[in-house]
Protein backbone atom coordinates (compact mmCIF):
# COMPACT_ATOMS: atom_id res chain seq x y z
CA UNK A 1 0.00 0.00 0.00
CA UNK A 2 1.65 3.48 -1.02
CA UNK A 3 1.68 6.72 0.82
CA UNK A 4 -1.13 9.03 -0.04
CA UNK A 5 0.81 11.82 -1.12
CA UNK A 6 3.11 9.44 -3.30
CA UNK A 7 -0.59 8.10 -5.34
CA UNK A 8 -1.45 11.98 -5.65
CA UNK A 9 1.95 12.84 -6.97
CA UNK A 10 1.91 10.01 -9.68
CA UNK A 11 -1.75 11.52 -10.79
CA UNK A 12 -0.05 14.93 -10.98
CA UNK A 13 2.43 14.07 -13.05
CA UNK A 14 0.49 11.98 -15.33
CA UNK A 15 -1.59 15.12 -15.14
CA UNK A 16 0.46 17.52 -15.87
CA UNK A 17 2.79 15.16 -18.72
CA UNK A 18 -0.80 14.60 -20.69
CA UNK A 19 -2.29 18.34 -20.29
CA UNK A 20 0.98 20.59 -19.54
CA UNK A 21 -0.69 22.15 -16.81
CA UNK A 22 -1.29 22.20 -13.07
CA UNK A 23 -3.94 20.06 -11.64
CA UNK A 24 -6.84 21.87 -9.57
CA UNK A 25 -7.48 20.78 -5.83
CA UNK A 26 -11.01 19.48 -6.80
CA UNK A 27 -9.80 17.37 -9.47
CA UNK A 28 -6.86 15.81 -6.90
CA UNK A 29 -9.60 14.69 -4.68
CA UNK A 30 -11.61 13.15 -7.42
CA UNK A 31 -8.88 11.25 -9.64
CA UNK A 32 -7.90 10.05 -5.80
CA UNK A 33 -11.38 8.66 -5.28
CA UNK A 34 -11.76 7.23 -8.90
CA UNK A 35 -8.08 5.31 -8.35
CA UNK A 36 -8.91 4.32 -5.22
CA UNK A 37 -11.99 2.70 -6.28
CA UNK A 38 -10.40 1.20 -9.56
CA UNK A 39 -7.73 -0.37 -7.18
CA UNK A 40 -10.53 -1.71 -5.00
CA UNK A 41 -12.28 -3.27 -8.22
CA UNK A 42 -9.35 -4.87 -9.88
CA UNK A 43 -6.81 -5.53 -7.89
CA UNK A 44 -9.00 -6.43 -4.94
CA UNK A 45 -6.31 -4.06 -2.61
CA UNK A 46 -6.71 -0.36 -1.35
CA UNK A 47 -4.02 2.03 -3.12
CA UNK A 48 -3.73 3.89 -0.08
CA UNK A 49 -5.12 3.54 3.49
CA UNK A 50 -6.51 7.38 4.42
CA UNK A 51 -10.08 7.09 4.33
CA UNK A 52 -12.51 9.90 2.35
CA UNK A 53 -14.37 12.50 3.51
CA UNK A 54 -17.89 13.49 2.22
CA UNK A 55 -17.86 16.94 1.44
CA UNK A 56 -20.18 19.47 -0.58
CA UNK A 57 -18.71 19.37 -3.61
CA UNK A 58 -16.96 15.63 -3.30
CA UNK A 59 -14.78 13.26 -1.66
CA UNK A 60 -12.02 14.82 0.26
CA UNK A 61 -8.52 13.56 1.51
CA UNK A 62 -7.53 15.59 4.58
CA UNK A 63 -3.42 14.86 3.91
CA UNK A 64 -4.03 16.28 0.45
CA UNK A 65 -6.25 19.09 1.20
CA UNK A 66 -3.58 19.73 4.24
CA UNK A 67 -0.52 19.84 1.84
CA UNK A 68 -2.86 21.87 -0.94
CA UNK A 69 -3.33 24.86 1.53
CA UNK A 70 0.48 24.77 2.85
CA UNK A 71 1.55 24.74 -0.67
CA UNK A 72 2.12 28.44 -2.55
CA UNK A 73 -0.65 29.44 -4.87
CA UNK A 74 -2.40 26.78 -4.80
CA UNK A 75 -0.20 24.65 -6.80
CA UNK A 76 0.76 20.97 -5.95
CA UNK A 77 4.87 21.47 -5.18
CA UNK A 78 5.32 17.96 -4.12
CA UNK A 79 8.85 16.93 -2.60
CA UNK A 80 8.02 13.09 -2.16
CA UNK A 81 10.14 10.76 -4.22
CA UNK A 82 7.85 9.86 -7.25
CA UNK A 83 6.82 5.87 -6.98
CA UNK A 84 6.88 4.20 -10.58
CA UNK A 85 4.91 0.95 -8.98
CA UNK A 86 2.04 3.26 -8.28
CA UNK A 87 1.32 3.06 -12.00
CA UNK A 88 1.75 -0.76 -12.09
CA UNK A 89 -0.67 -0.54 -9.23
CA UNK A 90 -3.35 2.21 -10.71
CA UNK A 91 -5.22 0.43 -13.56
CA UNK A 92 -4.80 1.58 -17.04
CA UNK A 93 -8.49 2.01 -17.36
CA UNK A 94 -8.24 5.10 -14.83
CA UNK A 95 -5.97 6.61 -17.62
CA UNK A 96 -7.83 5.67 -19.89
CA UNK A 97 -11.15 7.49 -18.59
CA UNK A 98 -9.67 10.49 -17.11
CA UNK A 99 -6.86 11.32 -19.14
CA UNK A 100 -8.37 11.02 -22.50
CA UNK A 101 -8.49 14.50 -24.37
CA UNK A 102 -11.93 15.96 -24.50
Amino acid sequence: MEKTLAVAKALYDMYSDRFHTNMDEMKMHKLMYFAQKESLMYNRTALFSEDFYGWKYGPVLKSVRIFNRKSICGCYRYSIIFHKEIIAVCPRTLWNCFFMEA
